[in-house]
């Protein structure tokens, strides 16, 4: 049986071979796509693997408008094999959402994706909104509670976003850079967000729905998202900056306080609003209060039909760990458990 380099799960031998059967159904769709062979720092394997190994997701998203009209995008871009499975191995995405931007921790996730090798290559401000946020979840919302889709889409209409494309500079051999970043995201439950967890710093413990940091799980999460946030000129650009390699974390800092320059400090705590005169300034107050009012709603939804805990393999597309290519071992901090 074959084991790829840096893998020490039994249980992903099988998954590979049940990613061989995969192929057959899927080489329809991949066969349109020339096969432009060009050097690349790369693994060695194959497109539909990088993308997932997830056979349900492969099933759904090969069906889903947003994720060819990426693949259609990035084929343009790239053009070569090589190049595609290069920059979807070594690059991941993130969104610090409004709850971020309003808890007024936002910035310190940078230096923290910095200790982990994640580089900001490109940012761009969104308001994901309610249909997109609907968009976003759409294969996961089956599992959520009405109340929890509510406060969820009020949540992402109540500012900007920030959205990062950050580069993995580590060295990995089992996954790409989406399992090692989703690793680092850490859990939406307050109680097991744990100090090196992405979520610990990025906002205060408020509410389990309150978990500030968005993360694609796989490549193909990447770019079936990216057509979801972005019109076809915007998804360019941001590709443009991958390519250009530059570090962005002087426009991400520069984003994240234009954006919390707008939000009263401190507003996701109880009592924000007392300390804003009104008559000075209506708007602040405003937006004070619906924070407020989005806090104690978020207090009081159970989150899952099941309750706190996400149950990811009741999903649509299931998303469980075991799911996605496992992560390098040298990556695994055991203060932070196995993925």
């Amino acid at each position: 049986m074959r084991r790829f380099p840096g893998s020490n799960f039994p249980e992903f031998a099988a998954l590979h071979f049940g990613i061989r059967s995969l192929r057959v159904s899927i080489a329809d769709k991949l066969a349109r796509w020339p096969i432009n062979q060009c050097f690349s720092n790369g693994p060695m394997l194959p497109l539909e693997t990088v993308l997932t190994p997830n056979r349900i997701k492969h099933r759904y998203y090969w069906a889903d408008a947003d994720f060819r009209h990426a693949m259609e995008v990035i084929r343009g871009h790239w053009i070569c094999t090589d190049r595609i499975i290069h920059r979807l191995w070594n690059y991941a995405a993130l969104i610090l959402r409004p709850d971020a931007i309003a808890g007024g921790q936002s910035a310190a996730v940078l230096p923290m994706l910095r200790q982990h090798g994640f580089i900001p290559v490109a940012v761009k401000r969104v308001h994901v909104g309610a249909s997109r946020a609907e968009a976003l979840w759409r294969y996961q919302f089956n599992v959520a509670t009405p109340e929890r889709r509510s406060v969820l889409k009020h949540l992402m209409s109540m500012g900007d976003s920030v959205y990062l494309i950050v580069r993995d500079d580590t060295v990995r051999t089992s996954a790409p850079a989406t399992v090692h970043l989703t690793y680092l995201k850490g859990t939406a439950v307050i109680e097991r967000r744990k100090p090196g967890h992405l979520r610990t710093v990025a906002g205060p413990a408020v509410a389990n729905i309150f978990s500030y940091v968005h993360v694609s799980d796989d490549p193909a999460d990447v770019l079936r998202e990216m057509a979801v946030l972005f019109d076809d000129f915007s998804i360019r650009a941001l590709l443009a900056q991958i390519d250009s390699g530059v570090d962005r974390s002087a426009e991400v800092y520069a984003a994240l306080r234009e954006l919390q320059s707008l939000v009263p400090k401190n507003a996701l705590f109880h009592g924000v609003g007392a300390s804003i005169d009104r008559a000075v300034d209506e708007e602040k107050w405003q937006i004070a209060s619906e924070w407020r009012d989005l806090v104690e709603r978020a207090k009081r939804v159970r989150n899952f039909m099941t309750g706190e805990s996400y149950a990811g393999a009741d999903a649509t597309i299931p998303d469980d760990t075991g799911l996605s290519l496992p992560l390098d071992g040298h990556l695994v901090f055991a203060e932070l458990g196995l993925r």
